[in-house]
């Protein structure tokens, strides 16, 4: 009789327990210091939009208003950037965070741009900057609060208090500052047109080609300035 194969017995490895899926992270909320910056970032950029629009001027009223200016448009986004940080406090979606983060990085290398090229001009050659007899300068502790204090509050928040994760690459850098100072080149440009007064007087100086190269320089200087201030927080992380 054919004899039948005794067949081994099935050696199954035992299930292994399923691991626990593990629970989502609470959102770590901003430090008191980050608080207390933004806050007190507020307030003084409060102050300057109040001496802003409490001084008219023959320029500050015409086409553009107030918003023919670097240093106004910069301001306006330094606030958003602190605003939407301090919203962070209330546990804010990451849309915000996300949001905040993207002004705050386009808004720095701004700030820093206008505080390296402003004060130098201011003392030597007033006179690129603004005519004084349509619009005067601000007084100097008013100057500060509007050429200084919003790069030093904007590169605090950067360096100490926002993570790196969102810093943007060198070339969207390049592309975001060469679409906005192409942009406002134009604006420039146009509001020079309707109101016949240039709103630096050193635009008088320059043609349409040399104000473009201007702006293609500058988005130059700002990707670089990113890119500088990127590295130098990642050294601060190695430390």
């Amino acid at each position: 009789m054919p004899t039948k194969k005794r067949t081994a017995p099935s050696r199954a490895r035992p299930s292994e327990p399923a691991t626990p899926a593990k629970p989502p992270q609470p959102r770590q909320r901003p430090s008191f210091a980050a608080i207390q910056l933004r806050f007190v970032a507020l307030i003084s950029y409060a102050i300057s939009f109040e001496h802003l629009y409490s001084h008219p001027n023959k320029i500050n009223q015409g086409f553009g208003g107030h918003y023919q200016f670097l240093t106004n448009i910069t301001l306006v986004l330094a606030t958003a950037a602190s605003a939407l940080g301090a919203l962070e406090i209330l546990n804010a979606p990451r849309l915000i965070q996300n949001l905040k983060a993207q002004i705050l990085f386009l808004a720095t290398p701004l700030s820093l741009l206008i505080t390296l090229t402003y004060w130098p001009l201011y003392h030597f050659r007033p006179a690129l900057l603004k005519d004084t007899t349509i619009a005067p300068f601000a007084p100097l502790k008013k100057d500060i609060g509007f050429h200084l204090l919003p790069a030093l509050f904007l590169l605090v928040d950067v360096i100490n208090f926002t993570p790196r994760r969102y810093a943007p690459s060198l070339v969207r850098s390049l592309g975001v500052f060469g679409t906005f100072l192409g942009g406002y080149a134009a604006w420039l440009w146009l509001c020079w047109r309707m109101n016949g007064i240039p709103p630096y007087p050193v635009m008088a100086k320059m043609g349409v080609g040399m104000i473009a190269g201007t702006a293609v320089a500058g988005a130059g200087v700002l990707g670089a300035l990113s890119r500088g201030l990127e590295g130098f927080c990642w050294v601060l992380e190695q430390e």
